[in-house]
C-alpha cells in the first residue's frame, strides 16, 4: 500500500505541476503580459497545451505591433499633408494679393489634399480586408479596353516625368470576368510604384497575354530595383523599405489582397540598380 502511493503520488506530480505552470502562465496573460512563456515541454497533451498557449502570446504580440505601426504610420502620414495644408492657409490669408503667391499655395493645397485623400483610401481599404467586409462586383470586362483608358490616365504623367512608358496587347480574348474597377486600382498602384521608382529617361512597360488558363500582366521597369534582403517583405502590411517613398506602406499589400479575391497572384522579382518585373496572373473566368 505505501509503495502504491508513492507510485501514485509520484503520477500525480508529472500531471499537476506543470498544469499549475500553464495555470500561472495563463493568469500572467489574463493580466496582459504576453511576454511569458509556459516552459512545459512534455510531448503529451499537456505540453500540446503549453504549445498553443505559447503560440496564441506570440500572435497577440504580433496583432499588438501591428496596431501600434499602424496608428504611428497613420498619425506620421496624416500630419505632414495637414501640417503643409494649415501652413498655405495661413500663407495666404495673409498674402492673397499676391497673384503668383496665392496661385502656388492652391496648387500645394490641391496635391496635398490628393495625397491625403489616397491615403484615407487605402486605410479604408486595409480596414475592409482586415474585417472581411469587401467584395468583389464582376462583370463582362473588355480588358484591352481597360488598360487603355490606363495608358491615357498615365501617359501625361510618364512624359512629365521624362519616362518612356509603353503598353503591349497580345491577347486573344479581351474579354474577362472580373472587378474593373478593383483591377485598375491594382494596375495604378503599381504603375504609380514604377513611376515612382525609375529615374528621368528610363522605361516602363504594362505587358498583357493570355493562354488557355491565365491572363498575365507584367508591369516592368528599368528604376533602382529592390534588394534582396527587401524584396520577401515588400507585400507586408505597413512595410516600407530603405528607398520607399510610400506614404502608408500599404499600396502592394492590398494589391496583393485584391488579386488573392480575385483567384490570382502577384508575384515580384528586383534587382539592385536594373529594375523591376510584377507578374500577375489571373485565372480565365467564364462570364455570365
Amino acid at each position: 500500500m505505501l509503495f502504491t502511493g508513492l507510485v501514485s503520488l509520484i503520477l500525480a506530480n508529472t500531471i499537476t505541476e506543470p498544469v499549475k505552470r500553464i495555470t500561472s502562465v495563463a493568469e500572467e496573460m489574463a493580466k496582459g503580459n504576453f511576454n511569458v512563456r509556459s516552459d512545459v515541454n512534455t510531448k503529451d497533451e499537456i505540453g500540446k497545451l503549453s504549445e498553443t498557449l505559447n503560440y496564441l502570446a506570440t500572435e497577440v504580440v504580433k496583432k499588438d505591433e501591428l496596431k501600434n505601426n499602424f496608428i504611428s504610420s497613420v498619425s506620421h502620414e496624416l500630419r505632414t499633408p495637414l501640417t503643409s495644408i494649415k501652413g498655405w492657409a495661413v500663407t495666404l490669408m495673409h498674402g492673397y494679393e499676391d497673384k503668383e503667391l496665392l496661385q502656388d499655395g492652391l496648387n500645394i493645397i490641391e496635391k496635398e489634399s490628393d495625397r491625403l485623400s489616397d491615403m484615407v483610401s487605402e486605410l479604408l481599404d486595409f480596414s475592409r480586408f482586415v474585417t472581411g467586409n469587401i467584395s468583389l462586383q464582376n462583370q463582362k470586362t473588355d480588358i484591352a479596353e481597360l488598360i487603355d483608358l490606363i495608358r491615357i490616365q498615365l501617359s501625361q504623367r510618364a512624359m512629365a516625368l521624362g519616362l518612356d512608358f509603353k503598353v503591349e496587347l497580345n491577347i486573344k480574348d479581351p474579354i474577362i470576368c472580373t472587378d474593373p474597377n478593383r483591377l485598375k486600382q491594382v494596375f495604378i498602384n503599381l504603375l504609380d510604384n514604377a513611376f515612382k521608382f525609375t529615374p528621368s529617361g528610363g522605361r516602363v512597360t504594362l505587358k498583357a497575354l493570355n493562354d488557355e488558363q491565365n491572363y498575365y500582366f507584367y508591369i516592368e521597369d528599368t528604376g533602382c530595383g529592390i534588394s534582396e534582403e527587401e524584396l520577401p517583405r515588400v507585400k507586408e502590411k505597413f512595410y516600407k523599405g530603405k528607398s520607399s517613398k510610400s506614404q502608408t506602406g500599404l499600396g502592394l499589400s492590398i494589391s496583393d489582397e485584391i488579386i488573392k479575391l480575385m483567384g490570382g497572384t502577384i508575384d515580384i522579382k528586383s534587382e539592385l540598380s536594373k529594375g523591376t518585373q510584377v507578374k500577375i496572373s489571373l485565372p480565365i473566368r467564364e462570364a455570365e
